[in-house]
C-alpha cells in the first residue's frame, strides 16, 4: 500500500523542466514570469516477497520480472510477483 501511495504521489505532483536558457541570476521581484509547464512523471515499481529458501539473488530476479510485467501492462503502476 504504501508503495502504490508513493506511485501516485509522484505522478500527481508534476515537475518543472527547466529551460537550457534560464537566466543565472534570479529575477528581480515584479519582473514577468512566464508560466511554468509541469510534466508528470510515471513510476513502474516491481515488488517480490522475501520467501524462505530462495536466495537474494532469485529474490531481485522475481522483482525484476515483476517490474517488466509492470512496463508491459501500460506503465505507471505496481506488480507484485
Amino acid at each position: 500500500m504504501a508503495l502504490e501511495e508513493v506511485r501516485e504521489a509522484i505522478f500527481r505532483r508534476g515537475f518543472v523542466i527547466r529551460d537550457k536558457n534560464r537566466p543565472t541570476k534570479t529575477p528581480k521581484k515584479g519582473t514577468h514570469k512566464p508560466p511554468l509547464k509541469k510534466e508528470r512523471l510515471s513510476v513502474s515499481i516491481g515488488v517480490a516477497l522475501s520467501q524462505k529458501g530462495k536466495t537474494p539473488q532469485e529474490i531481485i530476479k522475481e522483482a525484476d520480472s515483476a517490474l517488466y510485467k509492470a512496463k508491459e501492462s501500460g506503465r505507471n503502476c505496481l506488480i507484485c510477483s
